[in-house]
This record gives structure tokens, C-alpha cells and sequence, in this order.
């Protein structure tokens, strides 16, 4: 079963509290998306989908860069992680590359940094069924 966390600050991101207590997200692979403020943006957003193996690293790399002359580091950023560690490479893969296509369809937020588009992943019809129900 896959979770859920908004971190709303960059304060200490490698502990994030959630309902099931504090998670350690150096231990946790998945998909992530910063959010930014984008006035040409139909929802004046933009984002970046993205997946990691680590958390801490991947959003430390992130929190390091400005897209439209704002900091990432202080915008909220939602990320996505399976406690259970039942998704595997493959499942992050085909949820980041939906998401991308799903946010480029909508057309809802700008995507500048999302500059390649990622391939949906081949998997067997009981994983691409358990990543679909997420989205």
C-alpha cells in the first residue's frame, strides 16, 4: 500500500512525521514532486515529477536550485512512498512517467525542469493494475 506526505518546509526532511509515526526518508525510494509559484500556469503552479532511491539526497539536490528565480527548497513538496516497500524500480518508474504524462495532458502547471520525458515502464498487468489504483 502506497502513502501519502506533504513536507511543507525543508526543515529536516530525512525524519517526516506521518500518521505512522516518524519515517527515515533515506530508507525509502519512490516519487516526488516539488511545487512552485508559475503566474503563467493556467493554476499558476509549476512542478517537477521525479523519482529517487533517497529522498534526503534527491530533494537536498533540488533544494540547492531556483526555478523562476524562487528557491524549490522552501515550496512544498509531495512525495510519494510505499511503507510497505511493495513497489519495486519498475512501479516508480511507470508512476513517474503517468504522473509527467498525466500533468502534461492537464496542462494545469508548468513544467520547465521536467526537460525529458520518462517511458512508461513495461510491467505485468497485476503490477501495472496495483500502480494504476494508486493514481
Amino acid at each position: 500500500m502506497s502513502s501519502r506526505y506533504e513536507i511543507q518546509t525543508n526543515s529536516n526532511v530525512s525524519k517526516t512525521p506521518c500518521k505512522h509515526g516518524v519515517i527515515q526518508l533515506n530508507r525509502f525510494n519512490g516519487v516526488y514532486i516539488p511545487l512552485g509559484n508559475d503566474p503563467e500556469a493556467i493554476e499558476n503552479t509549476w512542478c517537477y515529477i521525479g523519482k529517487t532511491e533517497n529522498f534526503v539526497e534527491r530533494l537536498g539536490d533540488h533544494d540547492k536550485k531556483e526555478t523562476a528565480g524562487e528557491k524549490v527548497g522552501l515550496n512544498p513538496k509531495v512525495i510519494i512512498a510505499s511503507l510497505q516497500r511493495s513497489f519495486n524500480e519498475g512501479h516508480w518508474g511507470y508512476l513517474e512517467a503517468r504522473l509527467v504524462e498525466i500533468a502534461k495532458n492537464t496542462e494545469r502547471c508548468s513544467m520547465p525542469d521536467n526537460k525529458q520525458t520518462p517511458r512508461v515502464r513495461k510491467l505485468s498487468e497485476a503490477q501495472r493494475a496495483s500502480a494504476e489504483s494508486f493514481l
